[in-house]
């Protein structure tokens, strides 16, 4: 059996300029070219205006998204927690929990619209093991080759829980 824990809401949002002086390893950092910091909801799909003033999106190339949650209650000794991430706008460059890089992801399983790939339903990671009580998720988009707008979490996230059987 799985169980499904929707990860809408507070995220952190931060758009990063073109060309912007910034290590790729530390976007969730303000910087020097981070142009608008803002809580949002994911699915995330319309650029936002900051501040009743438009902010230069065109220029936005990379995007971080970040969010805390807790360690889900009432897991047993072997249950899994996966994370889905949907449809982006863009790519995925970075995925990290707890400030840990997680790697072995397939970034091809969404194309260059943010699309999954043919037969693939999106993003999914074991977290698992990288879990504690209290975690930090950030997600890191670049923009596509030929951008509509800026990167973006288009689709859902969500920890699935599924139990051993």
């Amino acid at each position: 059996m799985a169980h499904r824990i929707r990860l809408r809401k507070p995220w952190q949002r931060r758009d990063h300029l073109v060309g912007g002086e910034c290590d790729p390893d530390h976007l969730g950092s303000e910087g020097a070219n981070t142009v608008a910091a803002d809580r949002v909801d994911v699915p995330d799909p319309q650029p936002e205006e900051s501040g009743g003033q438009p902010t230069d999106r065109a220029r936005v190339d990379r995007v971080s998204y970040v969010r805390q949650f807790h360690r889900p209650s009432g897991l047993e000794r072997h249950d899994r927690v996966i994370l889905e991430i949907g449809a982006v706008a863009g790519r995925i460059s970075r995925l990290s929990i707890n400030n840990l890089k997680i790697s072995g992801f397939n970034d091809q399983a969404v194309d260059d619209q943010g699309l999954p790939s043919e037969g693939q339903a999106g993003l999914r990671v074991d977290l698992t093991d990288q879990l504690v009580d209290h975690n930090e998720l950030e997600i890191h988009l670049v923009a596509a080759s030929d951008p509509a707008g800026p990167p973006r979490l288009v689709g859902e996230v969500n920890l699935w829980i599924i139990e051993a059987g």
